[in-house]
């Protein structure tokens, strides 16, 4: 920029004035495209912010829309101490009598001689013993706990060992398998030298779970069966020949209620941001999106395909089975409705919510067509993100066009000072002269 112009103030004028206030009136075309500019930001910020809500929207119509959305079961059983149950997503609802003939046991073996202590005496000076295949070698004098310790050092022998007293100074080698199930079984060949030990009989033999689900036999080398009923898993606690528990397994309308609330309140979300938009543009925001058409016809398709008919049964539309439309333009859902819905007619409910032809596959199609790659959300923030960049391109220019403006009229500003001040000496020597 040029040199500044201080003026000497000649007739009165004052030059920094006239500057200031011609630029100031240069100046508003750029102030127009800076409004212009910051009202297309706010709208990108806004049109975000729409995005967001209405992807969230579509992923909520997309979890209601899987056809698996309604199968959720729960189950339980009439004696928890002795059968308890779990339900997983294959699950069929219906009634089941569980037996418990057996529960699947680990071996356990202990040595029939016992030892007065276990640290001190010596319970063998070397030899073998074979546990299930596998051979402990003692090679130097061991104590009852010692040989406990280099058994249970053994790599995969399939056994616990440990030292249990029996009585007041007799102590006790235990030998416990680390699984259950009859193949499971090991058996001891004792080859230990200068040993008092000695193994017969089991103190618990190794078994297998076997139970009755309705009068047929399942066995498994575990208390846990995974395949005893179709998708429970059940886990049995106690052996009991005699009794009878029963193991009841029914829809359960929770986990499709939460999927509609979670729903029920995106879809508020959205109709709470066109309310806000059209109460900016009433205040003559000229930020708001709300008089852009793509705004509109979202809500009326929305509302078109929450409200429509869908297949030729009864429940066809979404207000029978609870979900209804308030004056504020939101949605609730009434929970005792739905409930009696689910109650009455499960399949139903589901054929009209899931699946390819069900309410809310048609919701999550109208929303794919804005929220896809190139989906009208996408355009529009194309849009507007150009609309911004061209701006920031004029105003750079006007910017540019202003600064040597103001260049030029400090010059010419400039250049009138120092010639009013040169007439203000001339005229101050002339009157010097007259006097």
């Amino acid at each position: 920029m040029g040199s500044p112009v201080t003026f000497s103030g000649f007739n009165n004028i004052d030059f920094n004035m006239i500057l200031d206030s011609v630029m100031q009136q240069a100046r508003a075309p750029l102030t127009a495209l800076e409004s212009r500019q910051s009202a297309f930001k706010q709208q990108l910020t806004a049109l975000g912010k729409f995005t967001s809500q209405t992807e969230a929207l579509k992923d909520a119509a997309a979890a209601l829309a899987d056809a698996t959305a309604g199968d959720a079961v729960s189950a339980s059983t009439t004696d928890a101490s002795a059968v308890t149950v779990s339900a997983g997503t294959n699950a069929i609802a219906g009634s089941y009598d569980v037996i418990v003939q057996e529960l699947a046991r680990a071996q356990v073996t202990a040595a029939a001689t016992t030892m007065p202590d276990t640290n001190t005496t010596i319970a063998a000076t070397g030899g073998t013993l074979e546990i299930g295949g596998t051979t402990v070698t003692v090679t130097e004098p061991v104590t009852l706990q010692q040989l406990a310790t280099l058994i249970n050092g053994t790599t995969d022998i399939g056994v616990r060992a440990s030292v249990v007293q029996s009585s007041a100074g007799a102590f006790r080698l235990v030998l416990t398998g680390t699984r259950t199930g009859g193949d499971e079984a090991f058996t001891i060949t004792n080859g230990l030298t200068d040993s008092p030990l000695t193994f017969a009989g089991n103190a618990v033999a190794a078994t297998d779970a076997s139970i009755l689900v309705n009068n047929v036999s399942v066995v498994s080398s575990t208390n846990v069966f995974d395949e005893a009923i179709p998708g429970m898993t059940l886990t049995v606690l106690k052996k009991d020949p005699a009794t009878t528990v029963g193991v009841n397994v029914t829809a359960d309308s929770g986990a499709l209620k939460a999927r509609l609330d979670t729903f029920v309140k995106a879809y508020n979300d959205l109709t709470n941001f066109f309310t806000e938009q059209r109460a900016a543009e009433a205040k003559g925001d000229a930020a708001t999106l709300a008089r852009d058409p793509m705004l509109r016809q979202i809500k009326n398709q929305l509302r078109s395909v929450l409200t429509a008919a869908y297949g030729a049964s009864n429940p066809d539309r979404l207000t029978q089975v609870g979900l209804e439309f308030t004056l504020a333009g939101t949605i609730t859902l009434d929970a005792k409705t739905f409930s009696e819905a689910f109650t009455s007619d499960p399949a139903g409910l589901q054929a009209l919510l899931s699946g390819a032809t069900g309410a809310f596959a048609a919701v999550e199609n109208v929303l794919d067509t804005y929220t896809r790659t190139d989906g009208l959300l996408d355009t529009g923030r194309e849009r507007l993100t150009t609309q911004i960049r061209s701006l920031d391109n004029q105003l750079f220019q006007a910017q540019s066009r202003l600064a040597v403006q103001r260049q030029t009229l400090q010059k010419e500003y400039l250049a009138a000072e120092i010639a009013m001040s040169r007439l203000n000496s001339q005229s101050s020597a002339l009157s010097g002269l007259g006097g």
